[in-house]
């Protein structure tokens, strides 16, 4: 009778170191499996937690004439563009800068654009006021908020035809794809690999709570 329990426990036992053995190899290769073969994604997806990448479209070429005169270029444009500072709220005297902006635009601080600036404010974001502002407008505001930390005047560049809707179809026009804009006819299209310049990068690190820690280019 004790050597059947002594038996009895000794498969027991066997049965157990068995299972324990199973578990740790099988946590061991599941470890060796994600150090050594997932190491790279893993890496990537955690990456990707804390960074942003925006894609910088580069102005595209210009076409001439056999003259040399310019058929089609870039003109420079300006965009007003508020940067959250990271409040959870507007100041007052934030609200009465976001006003003033908008009444030297003809416009008015709704309660919807207001919640929008709240979040690029709390975030530390940007959002966009005004795009291809006027000179005389451009100067006013330069003129009343030079230096604002939240106040920014970014610099873009749009497609310009001097010679407007002339030679259009030989010319050809742009549309706008993931890649930014590209040629949908003529000679923007024909060329394209020559007029569409190497995109470039603008990496943004974020924290925990989706606000911008830095940015490089």
């Amino acid at each position: 009778m004790i050597l059947l329990n002594q038996k009895h426990y000794f498969l027991k036992y066997n049965r157990l170191s068995t299972f324990v053995l199973v578990c740790f190899l099988a946590i061991l290769g599941r470890l060796c499996y994600l150090q050594l073969y997932q190491a790279k994604h893993l890496y990537r997806l955690s990456q990707n937690n804390f960074t942003r990448i925006q894609k910088l479209h580069p102005p595209r070429g210009n076409i001439c004439d056999i003259n040399g005169n310019l058929l089609a270029t870039n003109r420079p444009v300006k965009n007003i563009v508020w940067s959250g500072s990271g409040e959870r709220k507007l100041t007052p005297t934030q609200i009465e800068i976001l006003t003033q902006i908008l009444q030297i635009n003809n416009f008015e601080l709704t309660e919807e654009l207001t919640k929008q600036i709240q979040i690029t404010e709390r975030q530390r974001q940007e959002f966009t006021l005004f795009e291809d502002i006027p000179f005389n407008i451009l100067s006013k505001v330069e003129e009343q908020f030079a230096g604002h930390p939240n106040i920014i005047i970014q610099n873009s560049f749009k497609r310009f035809y001097p010679y407007q809707k002339q030679a259009c179809h030989v010319i050809g026009y742009l549309g706008t794809l993931d890649l930014g804009k590209t040629g949908k006819m003529g000679l923007e299209k024909i060329f394209e690999d020559e007029l569409k310049g190497k995109h470039g990068a603008n990496q943004t690190t974020i924290n925990s709570v989706g606000r911008k820690i830095n940015a490089t280019e």
